[in-house]
């Protein structure tokens, strides 16, 4: 699921190579990541809480479970869900030895791998992140735009086992559809 996110645009690496990510596969694979659409950001949030729950429910411990947000104001409103419902978070960058759930931004992901992974707020002008875009006409080998990518990409592949995916109204064009994860919708309307 996560090599679509790249593209099909060769990249230049740090080693001034073009590369792409045509042809690979990955040797490792979880279950089929699954994908929540809601309605609005409190429904998120819940199906958030819920997903927790039902991966510490499995077996998983809090601490082998990540939460990512493209902007910090979205791990503080996941946090917050989580709290609602009894489960202590921690931050990402934190060198806290506290057990909880590890909460924070997609930079933040980076190096990092968990059991498990929740990236919330996966929606239309968020990610790509509309003010980390430089427009076209002033970056016509649109590094930004693939600099978002990557960074989405990072937070999805920080999973080894389970991924859940949310966003709220529209979902982000980096997210594309078909069978390489399930969409689950909410309660639209309610």
């Amino acid at each position: 699921m996560a090599l679509p996110i790249l593209g099909v645009e060769p990249v230049t690496g740090l080693d001034d190579e073009a590369d792409t990510p045509i042809g690979y596969r990955s040797p490792v694979h979880g279950r089929r990541p699954e994908v929540y659409a809601a309605a609005t950001r409190d429904e998120e949030s819940a199906a958030l809480a819920e997903r927790v729950r039902a991966w510490m429910r499995i077996g998983i411990e809090p601490h082998a479970i990540g939460v990512a947000v493209r902007a910090g104001y979205l791990a503080d409103q996941a946090r917050d869900a989580l709290k609602a419902v009894g489960i202590r978070t921690v931050s990402l960058t934190s060198n806290s030895t506290a057990k909880g759930v590890r909460a924070g931004t997609m930079h933040g992901m980076k190096g990092l791998e968990f059991q498990a992974v929740a990236v919330i707020g996966v929606e239309e002008r968020a990610i790509p992140a509309v003010p980390a875009v430089t427009p076209e006409d002033e970056d016509p080998l649109a590094q930004d735009l693939q600099r978002e990518r990557c960074v989405f990409l990072v937070a999805c592949t920080r999973a080894r086992d389970q991924l859940f995916i949310s966003y709220t109204g529209v979902a982000s064009p980096f997210l594309s559809p078909g069978p390489a994860h399930r969409l689950i919708t909410g309660r639209r309307g309610d």
